[in-house]
Formats: C-alpha cells, structure tokens, sequence
C-alpha cells in the first residue's frame, strides 16, 4: 500500500479479493479521483493460459469500456504490466453491495426493490444488445450507494472480465460459458441458470433468471436456494418451480413477474430486459441516476405468449441423465467454486 502503480495510480488499500483478482482503491494522482484498480493473478499458469488470457481481457474490457449506461461500472483504463499481470481501472463507488445491504436490511417494500432492480435491468438491456452477457449477476456484484436526494442507486459490477482465465473458447461470441478441465464452473450456483449449469449455450435470459434470484432475495430477505454448492446446482436443474413464499408481502402481478423470469423453462421465460423493464413500469417510476434515464413508456397490450409444445418442453429437461451426471462429476472434483470479485 502506498506504492504507485503503472505511474499513476497510488494503492490505498485491499477492497476485494478473490481465486483469480484482487481489488483495490487507489487515487489516480494526475486526476486526484478514486479508483479501483482490478488486477488478475497469473501465478502458477502457464505462458500459454496467460497469453490467452490476455487477449480474451482485451476483447472483453474493450468491449465493456463502450457500455455508457448509468447503472454500469464505467471502466476507465485497462492493460498488462510489465511483469505480464493483467489489470482493470473503473469509476471507485462509494458504497454497500446489495448482498451486506440486505443483511444489514433485511427484505425490502416491494415498490423499493422493484425500483432498484430496474437499474440493474437497464444496465442489461444495454449491455444485452451489445452482444455482453454478464454470467455473474448475484447481491454482492451490485453496489447500493446514494447521490444527493436519491437514495438506493445501483451500479452492476463485473461483467466477466476476470472470467478470462475460464473461457476456453476463443470464438468471438462473448455468450459463452463451459466447465472448465479443472472442473470448476464460471459463476455462484446459487444464482446461475438451469442452462449455465448444464453448460448449454447461453442467452440474454440466463442473466433474467439470476436476476430474479436476486429480486426475489430482495423481497424476502433470504436466497431463494440458500447454498452454492452441489446441492444448488441440483436444485437449478429439478422440476421444482422457484416460488416466492406464500406469506411475502408481494402484490399477485409483481409476483407473477418474479416467478417468470426464474422460471426453469427457458420458453417461459422472459427474454429480454426490455420486457421485463415494461412489466415493472406498472409498479414503479424508471430510476433515476448520475444520467438522465429515458422514461419507459406503458406496455401495449399484447398477446398471451406461445407456449412451448410437449415435445419442445421435454428437450429442455436436464439434457437427460449423462448431462446431469457431468455436471455432479465436474462440480465434485473442484475442491472449491472459486468466483473472481
């Protein structure tokens, strides 16, 4: 700590730490501005994983530097030092993730939680478009901070960057995700899709369900699957509907709305942000944050949605049993599920 990193940045201190990065907050001196500073470690890997590490960094942190929307982390500066550590700079928030805000809260009013997850729907419904799925949304990747008069903002943190040493695909289709050979699964889960962890191609609408993993622990004040480990991935794969509680304090629309987007089968799902955002302009007002957000206007009425046939439902269970028992033997042979901050 003190020390000046790439010229221009002095350490401060540790703010997070994890199996493949470490956080800090650090002033950047030529601006004299907070910023933390996201160094992956390369320890113990080979030339080889490093160097396609860097350039999955690369891609990825270009492609995240353009996201604009308030409710983003806006990356500053990216690069590799000269001992070969790749690192990223973002906008320092001061504030609470979501997950120490709800232990120190408890559940929220319906209306203030719906009001604060549409920050982080927005934050998706850009980063959706551009091709950037996030595949780690959960409580403590979300920052809770409050601006002069507005109270409850939220900045959705990580999107994947520190996942580079994970993907072992090169293609260049950000919307990827696979066991890796360690056996290790990219994400927590206790938030991760029925398709995530299966290993399936993913979608805009594996970010949705996790989200409203995280919704519905906002309106309770309790996970809906209270663990991340074997048993969670089962619990993702079952038949057995994700329910909020029938004593929760949830209007029967704003309800509805939850148990869709973490409903198991991807069909019924929703399938963008946008049409979550519609669903929730009923309950509560667009958020408001450093920028002006565009009004959102009222849903037309629309038609009941198709539902999926017998046979189309069938093929979206489990993938079948050598699917299932892939994934028990991939997760058992990592010694621990390790998340990058």
């Amino acid at each position: 700590m003190g020390d000046t990193f790439q010229e221009r940045y002095r350490l401060d201190q540790v703010i997070g730490q994890g199996g493949y990065a470490r956080v800090y907050r650090a002033m950047q001196t030529d601006l004299e501005r907070n910023v933390a500073i996201k160094v992956l470690r390369t320890a113990d890997r080979s030339a080889q994983k490093i160097e396609e590490a860097g350039r999955r960094f690369e891609r990825e942190a270009k492609l995240v530097s353009q996201l604009r929307d308030p409710h983003t982390i806006t990356v500053y500066d990216y690069g590799r030092t000269d001992s070969g550590a790749l690192y990223m700079v973002t906008e320092f928030v001061d504030g609470t993730n979501l997950l120490d805000y709800l232990n120190d809260k408890g559940a929220l009013p319906p209306t203030r939680a719906a009001q604060m997850i549409l920050g982080v729907l927005y934050s998706l419904q850009e980063a959706h478009d551009r091709g950037i799925l996030h595949r780690d949304i959960k409580p403590a990747n979300v920052m809770v901070f409050s601006l002069p008069g507005r109270p409850d903002q939220v900045k959705l943190l990580d999107f994947g960057i520190a996942k580079a040493f994970e993907q072992e695909s090169d293609a260049p289709d950000s919307m990827s995700m696979s066991l890796t050979g360690q056996g290790r699964v990219v994400g927590s889960p206790g938030y991760m899709s029925p398709e995530q962890i299966r290993g399936d191609s993913l979608g805009p609408s594996s970010d949705l369900y996790s989200t409203g993993l995280v919704f519905h622990e906002m309106l309770t004040g309790r996970r809906a699957i209270d663990t991340d480990d074997l048993r969670a991935a089962f619990r993702q794969i079952d038949e057995i509907p994700i329910r909020l509680p029938p004593d929760a304090d949830v209007p029967p629309d704003l309800r509805a709305i939850v148990e869709r987007m973490v409903d198991k089968n991807i069909d019924k799902r929703y399938a963008a942000a946008s049409e979550v955002i519609d669903a929730l302009s009923n309950f509560v007002r667009p958020p408001t944050g450093p920028l002006a957000v565009p009004e959102v206007a009222a849903p037309a009425e629309k038609a009941a949605p198709a539902q999926p046939t017998d046979d189309a439902a069938a093929m979206r269970r489990y993938r079948g049993l050598a699917i299932a028992a892939v994934v028990v033997a991939a997760l058992a042979a990592a010694a621990s599920l390790s998340t990058a901050i």
